[in-house]
């Protein structure tokens, strides 16, 4: 007999139950239908660079402004190094020590301008001293200086000489062409140029050491009778006017 039972009497099994399975989209056309009269958008894009700024071009007022600047500038400099040159180079005049009382009642020094010295007037043998250096005028000659030169119609020849001596405690320069003849009538001559350097021993020109000495004649042409005629010196243009200081020649 079998034990199982008939399979007509058993009930029918259901069947397990299937998971849908997802619909394949179908692929994208490319590119996509649009419906006629229809403006498909335009895909988005980056924005151009922005362009660089404009250089300003400079005008005519800018280049003079320029140049007004640099002249400022310059005139500023220039100004500035003329005073320290003349802070530097001035000379400090002689002075003489007073004596001012402050409101304290303490003497105070102060510096007073010496005054100028006043023009000297010697005659022959004497000697005038300016810049701590003397000048003596030694011995005057009326007359022909050799047998070639000649004077001017009117004039004659006449030759000092002249002994010089340094005693300023520096070096001092002289020349022979700081002396002039004074006339009478206050015309103001120089050397005869016709007779230097002709061997009559001229004073010339050169430097005196402290304690130097130099000597030599120098040769005018003097108006005859001119008894005012003057010898003068001027050893450089501080020592006063041309004129100032002399010897009367005693003509």
């Amino acid at each position: 007999m079998n034990e199982y039972p008939p399979q007509d009497n058993q009930p029918p099994q259901q069947p397990y139950p299937q998971q849908p399975y997802p619909q394949q989209q179908p692929p994208t056309q490319y590119p996509p239908n649009y419906p006629p009269g229809y403006q498909p958008p335009y895909p988005p894009y980056a924005p151009p660079p922005p362009a660089p700024p404009a250089k300003k071009k400079r005008g005519p007022l800018f280049w003079v402004l320029v140049v007004v600047g640099a002249l400022i500038v310059c005139g500023v400099i220039g100004n500035a190094i003329s005073h320290s040159s003349s802070a530097t180079t001035s000379t400090a005049p002689t002075t003489s020590t007073t004596q001012a009382v402050q409101a304290t009642g303490t003497p105070v020094p102060t510096a007073t301008q010496a005054p100028t010295q006043a023009p000297s007037q010697a005659k022959v043998g004497d000697t005038i001293t300016l810049n701590d250096v003397d000048a003596t005028l030694t011995k005057v000659k009326v007359g022909p200086v050799d047998q070639y030169s000649t004077p001017k119609s009117g004039y004659e020849f006449v030759t000092v000489h002249v002994k010089l001596k340094n005693h300023s405690g520096v070096e001092q320069d002289y020349n022979q062409f700081n002396f002039h003849i004074k006339s009478g009538t206050g015309n103001i001559t120089d050397v005869d140029a016709a007779t230097y350097g002709e061997g009559i021993n001229d004073l010339g020109d050169g430097k005196l050491s402290d304690g130097g000495t130099a000597e030599g004649n120098i040769v005018f042409q003097v108006k005859k009778g001119d008894h005012k005629a003057m010898l003068t010196w001027q050893p450089n243009i501080f020592n006063g006017n041309a004129g100032d200081n002399g010897w009367n020649l005693g003509l």
